[in-house]
């Protein structure tokens, strides 16, 4: 069969189908094409066997990772078929491009799908459940329904003592994670019978571990020792240094003992156990023959070396900790093999079938060798693809099937690219395929030629390849890749001289890294502030000017994404983000849910509020606050525009309100009978959201969105779910991504996880947000490939305290994270065909980290600076001044009362119905609850959580002091006598996690002071009112618990259910006083009264509830170290983090 192409020698030998054979391909090495030419190669050998086209595709089966790759496999074959029916004039090749989508080309879980299929009571699965993923939750339902099922069982017992062991780790979660893993993990658990089996385990496992020992590394090593010993000798006699070697003079390690290094390692240590520095140690007149600086430095670095060999060296026996350990485990493995069949019964109610079902199913038919030949019968060629991803359940399976098939087995992939672990992918496959390869008399080729990347790009990756993969290590780990360095093969790319940038957050000029990536993205397309840093692609073999369409955005997680996508949206970049999460936070869909959520509860005004200022009716906030001043309430006011009561400068103002008022009403009425997508529909064609939406900026993705949204309704209504308040209900908002759009033709930036990316090329990527790299977890679960399973029980006194398979575990765990985050950097930079940027907040952390090593740690400054490498140069910019693009002004309202929801006859005539808008730089939104900690923590990291949230309604949580909160606002005055106060504490407490709450909320109704402050019925009491206040430069949001005027004035009280009693009170309220300060200020200025005439209190309400008065603050030094904080300018160590809620978010922490 001729070529169209000419092939590489590593191409030829790829298509030698007479034997096994895997092949390690690097990225853009043209591996899909040997795989097509492959797959044709055995139709062509088929067809001379005389099979018909039918037998002939059923001959061969291919496994790709996903489905769009099998579409993509299958799509090429049936070109290439088509071509070959045509210049041969054969009928054969003819029917076959029509039948290819009978060809087994699919993922494994198809193909184990069909096993499943057709041996349904082998199988022991449901033969009609569908493939799919498990609902999100349920697991953790099932786990809870069968520890309930345990009471009066012989398994209660099991139960309580591991609940004892586990403490507050919730049994029914540690369950579910097990069942998650069950995959690989049931059969341990199934095995653990005996704390000596699961202790024995370990034991192999350490075995395990010294047998992968790297002779010739720890050759090196000892050789280094021995020459080290021998210029000790030299020394004289006395000298320190010199005595450490000389004590080792005849007892060097043995490179074949891992042990014998220990007793080494040992005397490079403190008595403190940490490393020795050797910067001062010997005497220069000591050592005469070699010199002394020499030695030091080679101390230095055999030091680093033995830390690496001893991490994986154990001479410590199994201790008290692992006995624990083990003893949690089989009782936990006890229970778990009667949770399993429980769990899997109850998921089959649900017809689906998990993919992890698939693969067990289908490797329990195959179990047996007559099923096994079965199912291998016919089959003449096994193709997988992506092997480097599959993982070890997959690999048994197509280990078996390779038994029984007539032909051989080719697999391709590159362990360097191997990035699913999360998902179960296990690279230490490759290790295993090439074993078996060569067991087949078969061979591991390569395909080493780069046919996508321009030659600097290339450079760069091969250079940084080989930093990631090339260190070296004593232990020889079938999960690290190794480094190849790919050739050049992209001959029209030398037209253009590939980029290579950093981009990097500059903290002294307060611009965050998403506007420094939106800035350079712009300037690729329209140029900078000089109309300069434009950057040209190849388009086929011509040289062109960048599109929007040519950029790909690609991060390691999504953390901060909605920022980067609001950034993009104020440079009027078009953007598409693909299989994202970002469906309930566009615009276009937050709006929509506004309509939904005013309409299903008319007294929500928040929504009311977010539906009039948002697209859909566009009124401006002085329209909207003179309407509230009129009616007393947004609604009301508006109801008074229809009748020309609503008194507005504004001639536009006034037409807006009148059509606003009209279409609410119209919409009010149909709420109550008609479906949600007629309701959808008619507020669409009212407001011309259609039209507004696509004349905005990234118009394409909006429509789809609201498309999206549109399937929803009518599919809801095609359920003949009737109430319209379960649609809000019905439609979750959780991990949702953007409606999918033809991004193909569309002059769009595209968005979307280095995962996603996999298989992809983009003419520039832009790697943003590389200071992250994926949260890691220890579970009290684990299961590791070599330990087996583990549970861990709570140990908060000795929280630093390890068994010792526990602590290997971990170090294990760590390595294997840590070669994952290389890779996911490694195919991340290969994605680029012509240029490549790299964004992060910081040079020191997350997959950014790594390029900081390869480009040993350079001194970025601020501006535009080059950095060399080894095989070319980095164009580094840092902070807007290496960007050089002007910052975007962004309009704010002046300094004063922006909204406030207290009805309008308690407010002063002389409150201005206008406020006047100021532009300014550095404005920021928070709440009023958050002003106590920008007060203490200067931690940046903490702040930019902050900024990502943006302001809302004083958001409180769930939990205890939300019922506390509904209580007190349900309370009336004077407080009821009788069981109307007990009535409203059931209720309250009804559904909760909390069966003693209403006892403990009547005790709070019988402190004195609130009865005395509920005595009497005051002039004015309002309850839970929001405010949103401007001070300075922050835009302050937050809702007041209760404020209420009686004969002494006005009153402010806010509910707090901290855990505090006594004097770590008077602690607390000097916490909280900053937020009820603004809250004072709020109400001054909202009713235009002075301060002093406003009393503010606390009200505790944990165990002796108590009210105190706020102490009086200098409000304005709060104010202004927040703005000092939120505006990077104090870098101070924080004193105390406990009790910050954003914690988790801090680099601190």
């Amino acid at each position: 069969m001729s070529e169209k192409f000419k092939l590489t020698e590593e191409q030829r030998r790829g298509l030698d189908i007479d034997r096994a054979m895997g092949m390690v391909a690097g990225a853009g090495s043209g591996k899909t094409f040997v795989l097509t030419e492959r797959f044709v190669r055995h139709l062509e050998r088929a067809r001379k066997k005389g099979y018909t086209p039918e037998r002939a595709l059923g001959s061969i089966v291919a496994m790709t990772y996903t489905r769009k790759a099998a579409g993509e496999m299958a799509g090429r074959i049936a070109k290439k078929c088509e071509e070959l029916a045509q210049k041969r004039d054969d009928p054969f090749w003819h029917e076959l491009a029509i039948r290819m989508s009978e060809a087994s080309i699919g993922t494994i879980h198809s193909f184990c799908g069909k096993i499943v299929r057709r041996y349904p009571f082998m199988s022991r699965m449901n033969i009609f459940s569908e493939e799919g993923r498990t609902p999100s939750g349920i697991i953790e339902e099932i786990a809870g329904d069968f520890i309930a099922s345990l009471e009066g069982t012989e398994f209660e017992g099991t139960y309580r003592a591991l609940r004892a062991l586990l403490g507050n780790k919730r049994a029914d979660n540690v369950l579910a994670g097990a069942y998650r893993k069950r995959m690989l993990a049931s059969q341990d658990l199934k095995s653990f019978s005996s704390e000596s089996i699961v202790k024995k385990r370990w034991c192999t496992a350490f075995e395990a571990i010294a047998e992968k020992w790297d002779f010739d590394y720890a050759q090196k090593v000892a050789q280094q020792i021995e020459e080290l010993v021998s210029s000790a000798k030299t020394a004289k006699h006395g000298d320190a240094l010199a005595s450490i070697f000389l004590e080792f003079e005849n007892k060097l390690p043995d490179p074949r003992d891992p042990s014998s290094f220990i007793p080494l390692f040992n005397a490079f240590r403190t008595p403190g156990g940490s490393q020795k520095k050797f910067g001062n140690s010997g005497s220069n007149g000591n050592w005469t023959e070699v010199g002394l600086s020499s030695i030091r430095e080679r101390c230095n670095q055999l030091s680093d070396k033995f830390d690496e060999i001893v991490k994986y060296i154990s001479d410590e026996d199994l201790n008290e900790l692992d006995e624990e350990n083990a003893r949690a485990t089989v009782l936990f493995a006890k229970l778990y093999r009667e949770f399993e069949p429980f769990a899997d019964r109850e998921l089959a109610l649900f017809g689906t079938l998990d993919f992890d079902d698939l693969l067990m199913a289908a490797k329990h038919v195959i179990q047996g060798d007559a099923l096994a030949r079965d199912v291998g019968t016919g089959i003449e060629a096994l193709l997988i693809d992506e092997f480097q991803d599959t993982d070890r359940i997959q690999w048994e399976i197509a280990e078996r099937l390779g038994a029984f098939v007539a032909g051989n087995m080719f697999w391709v992939g590159d362990p360097k690219q191997s990035i699913y672990r999360f998902r179960g992918a296990d690279v230490a496959n490759v290790v295993r395929g090439g074993k078996y390869i060569e067991r087949k008399d078969g061979s591991i080729e390569q395909l080493s030629k780069n046919f996508r990347t321009t030659r600097e790009v290339l450079s760069f990756i091969n250079s940084l390849g080989e930093h990631l993969f090339g260190g070296e290590s004593p232990i020889d780990f079938d999960f690290r890749a190794k480094p190849q360095s790919l050739s050049f093969g992209r001959e029209e790319a030398t037209a253009i001289e590939g980029k290579i940038e950093l981009i990097v957050e500059d903290e002294t000029d307060n611009v965050p890294t998403a506007r420094l990536v939106a800035g350079r993205i712009s300037a690729i397309v329209r140029g900078d502030a000089n109309g300069e840093g434009r950057l040209n692609i190849m388009d086929g073999k011509i040289v062109r000017p960048a599109r929007w369409s040519d950029i790909a955005i690609l991060y390691p997680t999504r953390t901060g994404i909605g920022k980067l996508k609001a950034t993009l949206l104020e440079r009027d970049i078009p953007h598409i983000e693909l299989a994202g999460k970002g469906f309930f936070v566009a615009e276009e869909i937050v709006a929509t849910k506004f309509m939904f959520q005013y309409l299903a509860d008319r007294r929500d005004t928040l929504s009311l509020l977010g539906l009039l200022r948002g697209p859909l009716f566009a009124l401006s906030d002085s329209a909207i606050l003179a309407a509230h001043f009129a009616g007393g309430g947004i609604r009301e006011g508006i109801r008074l525009a229809m009748t020309g009561d609503v008194p507005l400068a504004d001639g536009e103002d006034s037409a807006q309100l009148l059509k606003a008022a009209t279409i609410l009403d119209e919409l009010e009425s149909m709420a109550k009978t008609a479906a949600p997508s007629e309701i959808f529909a008619r507020a669409f064609e009212l407001t011309g959201a259609w039209a507004i939406f696509a004349a905005l900026s990234n118009g394409a993705q909006r429509i789809a969105n609201i498309e999206k949204f549109a399937e929803s309704c009518a599919g809801y209504d095609s359920q003949g779910l009737p109430a319209f308040a379960d649609f809000l209900r019905h439609y979750k908002d959780e991990d949702e991504a953007e409606a999918p759009i033809e991004h193909e033709g569309a002059d769009a930036v595209k968005l979307m996880t280095i995962h996603h990316a996999k298989g992809l090329e983009f003419p520039i990527v832009c790697a943003f947000g590389l200071q992250k790299s994926g949260k890691g977890d220890f579970p009290p679960f684990r299961w590791d490939p070599d330990f087996g399973a583990l549970v861990l029980p709570s140990r908060p006194e000795r929280s630093k305290e390890y068994g010792v398979a526990h602590k290997m575990m971990n170090k294990l765990e760590s390595e294997r994270k840590d070669a994952e985050k290389r890779r996911l950097l490694y195919v991340c930079a290969t994605r680029a065909r012509d240029h490549l940027i790299l964004c992060s907040t910081k040079m020191n952390c997350g997959l950014m980290k790594y390029v900081n090593e390869f480009l040993e740690k350079p001194t970025l400054e601020r501006g535009v600076t080059t950095l060399k490498f080894d095989g070319g140069e980095i164009t580094a910019r840092k902070g807007l001044e290496g960007v050089n693009v002007p910052p975007i002004e962004r309009v704010v309202q002046a300094e004063g009362p922006i909204y406030a929801s207290f009805p309008a006859q308690y407010i002063s005539d002389e409150m201005p119905s206008d406020i006047e808008p100021i532009t300014a730089e550095g404005v920021y939104s928070i709440r009023a609850t958050d002003l106590p900690f920008l007060g203490r923590c200067p931690k940046r990291e903490v702040l930019k959580a902050l900024s990502d949230e943006g302001f809302g309604g004083g958001s409180r949580g769930k939990g205890w002091g939300t019922i506390v909160h509904e209580f007190l606002e349900r309370m009336p005055c004077p407080i009821p006598a009788g069981n109307e106060v007990e009535r409203i504490a059931r209720e309250v407490c009804e559904g909760t996690d909390f069966p003693d709450g209403a006892s403990r909320l009547i005790k709070i109704a019988k402190t004195p002071q609130l009865i005395a402050l509920f005595a009497k019925t005051p002039e004015i009491d309002l309850r839970e009112e929001r405010v949103v206040f401007r001070q300075g430069k922050l835009i302050i949001a937050g809702v007041i618990d209760r404020i209420w005027k009686d004969s002494a004035g006005w009153h402010i009280l806010d509910y707090k259910s901290d855990a505090v009693v006594g004097s770590r009170r008077a602690e607390r309220l000097m916490h909280h006083a900053p937020q009820l300060a603004i809250y004072r200020s709020a109400a001054s200025a909202a009713l235009k009264i002075p301060e002093s005439e406003i009393e503010t209190s606390v009200l505790f309400t944990h165990d002796s509830p108590e009210i105190l008065p706020i102490p009086e603050i200098d409000l304005a030094a709060v104010i202004a170290g927040a703005e000092e904080i939120l505006s990077h300018k104090n870098k101070t160590a924080p004193a105390n983090c406990e009790s910050c809620p954003y914690e988790k978010d801090c680099a601190r922490a």
